[in-house]
């Protein structure tokens, strides 16, 4: 009997995640210094989910430095006021906690995730997929704090010639609490667009460019 693993879910879950947002018409919301961010309205849904994409010149190593490091996500993730890894599980999952700044009189958030790396060998291709924790429940809430318990992310880093990388990141998220849709579906693109021009920056800062972190080997 074949033994499923975790690295083996995820990239069925890429596989068809890929495929299904193939077919998915996303609507284009913006496009600005070479990054677009698209989104889309699941049938008999309200919120939107979001996609974004954009091509780097960076090494790929460069790219998996500045996902890795969960304490730093606080100088380039949207709204980010607070950002801290919690467990790094082995070299490819880790368990991070934030918390965005929200304007008055909207309670900040915060989000307890589980992420996961895989590189498919063959195309070189990286995935990395974001979930809530497990058993949250038993993680005592802050007060003033909404917690976030309905969300998932996915990066893709498709490497290309010349030493180029595509990026696409892709977010399903609902923020929790009293906020109206419409209020979420006008500024929801903000977020991944000003989150990928600040990743970009991020890849260029010399701490994660001549940092080896062995992923992969």
């Amino acid at each position: 009997m074949r033994i499923i693993t975790p690295f083996f879910l995820l990239l069925v879950i890429a596989i068809v995640c890929s495929s299904s947002n193939n077919a998915i018409k996303w609507k284009l919301e913006k496009s600005k210094n070479d990054i677009q961010v698209f989104s889309f309205i699941p049938e008999g849904k309200s919120l939107k989910q979001i996609k974004s994409h954009a091509i780097v010149k960076a090494e790929m190593s460069t790219i998996l430095n500045v996902l890795a490091d969960p304490d730093n996500y606080v100088n380039w993730i949207y709204k980010c006021s607070l950002s801290k890894k919690i467990k790094r599980i082995n070299k490819t999952e880790m368990v991070y906690y934030t918390q965005s700044d929200t304007p008055w009189p909207i309670s900040d958030r915060e989000l307890y995730v589980h992420n996961t790396f895989y590189q498919d060998m063959d195309s070189k291709i990286v995935y990395s997929s974001s979930k809530p924790l497990e058993h949250i429940d038993k993680i005592p809430l802050k007060k003033g704090v909404v917690r976030v318990t309905d969300f998932e992310s996915k990066w893709k880093f498709t490497p290309l010639k010349n030493g180029k990388i595509a990026i696409d990141y892709y977010l399903k998220l609902d923020p929790a609490g009293k906020i109206p849709t419409w209020l979420l579906n006008m500024t929801i693109e903000i977020g991944p667009y000003e989150t990928m021009e600040n990743f970009k920056n991020e890849l260029t800062k010399e701490k994660y460019l001549h940092h080896n972190n062995h992923f992969f080997e």
